[in-house]
């Protein structure tokens, strides 16, 4: 039976910077194939102490398969004779050494395919939804394993490189981070998932105006500005469209700039149409006056994204 979990302890309290290239703290593996089955988990791994207080970008890569290479049955080329829905990939990303690889349809947050021998996912032969779906399996701990949860990632959509990014806050020695996988048996699980810390500035500051394109084409217009000194987020995001939608920022929450990619990473809550309490994430990229680029998630759907259509935006560390 599949079951899934992504954890890590989310505690981002501003918008990150990180000097002119990321620092790179750690780099660690999870195999998920565990011959041991001794628990409902295959892992943990723990790294490296996470400053108290320092927020810091994880990077999670890598594609897997709860189920033994032969429960996908034959490689045709381009899929596998057992899946029941979705397209298979033929290897994992990064194999798993000393075990039988075969093909894979699952990465850290959705199932992209999965096998006719899973009942709760393709009962009768049929599947539950049609994939990509959004599962929860990759769990990470901040403080050496004794809490784990799971957050959800910067970009709520699928990713067809099987890569996504997380923002937490580092909770400090003795404490270390740890990823692990939720499953059982782990015996037959194969393909090694991959983590990036990078570090980043504890100053950050982004700022913008400009026009964009909402998801149904309609054109709109944002304002922004966010700061964190000392730990405080100031600042607002205003967004409103020719369609009649007006989105206003009510709370900052996470602030990250990454300045080896000129990218801000703002999280918050704000008011829809004046109703309050839509979570939000916004990611902007300053790659110069006119190739600038702009995406705004509330409720977890894109609300508009793309190159802006004018205006500019400004992302850097003080």
């Amino acid at each position: 039976m599949l079951r899934l979990c992504i954890v890590a302890v989310l505690a981002v309290t501003s918008f990150l910077a990180v000097p002119a290239l990321a620092v790179v703290v750690t780099t660690f593996s999870l195999d998920t194939h565990d011959p041991a089955d001794d628990d409902l988990f295959s892992g943990p791994v723990y790294t490296s102490t996470l400053d108290a207080g320092q927020p810091y970008l994880i990077t999670v890569s890598g594609t897997f398969s709860f189920w033994a290479a032969s429960a996908w049955g034959e490689w045709t080329g381009t899929n596998a004779s057992n899946v029941c829905a979705g397209q298979a990939e033929e290897l994992p990303q990064t194999q798993s050494p000393g075990v039988t690889n075969g093909p894979v349809g699952i990465d850290p947050e959705y199932a992209f395919a999965w096998v006719e021998l899973s009942p709760t996912l393709c009962p009768g032969g049929s599947p539950v939804a049609s994939p990509p779906v959004h599962l929860e399996s990759l769990q990470i701990s901040l403080d050496g394993g004794t809490t784990w949860q799971h957050i959800e990632p910067l970009s709520r959509t699928y990713n067809l490189g099987h890569s996504y990014q997380y923002l937490v806050v580092g909770l400090g020695s003795p404490a270390a981070i740890g990823m692990r996988l939720s499953d059982f048996p782990t015996s037959d699980n194969y393909g090694v998932l991959t983590a990036t810390v990078e570090a980043t500035d504890p100053n950050p500051f982004v700022r913008g105006i400009g026009g964009v394109t909402n998801v149904d084409g309609a054109d709109a217009e944002f304002r922004l500005m966010a700061k964190d000194r000392n730990g405080r987020i100031r600042g607002s995001l205003e967004y409103e469209d020719l369609a009649g939608k007006h989105i206003q920022s009510q709370s900052l929450t996470g602030l990250l700039v990454l300045k080896s990619t000129n990218t801000a990473y703002l999280s918050g809550y704000a008011s829809v149409d004046g109703d309050p309490g839509h979570p939000f994430t916004l990611v902007v990229q300053d790659n110069g006056r006119g190739n600038d680029t702009f995406r705004l998630d509330v409720d977890g759907s894109t609300v508009a994204s793309g190159t802006l259509a004018g205006g500019n935006l400004q992302v850097r560390a003080k």
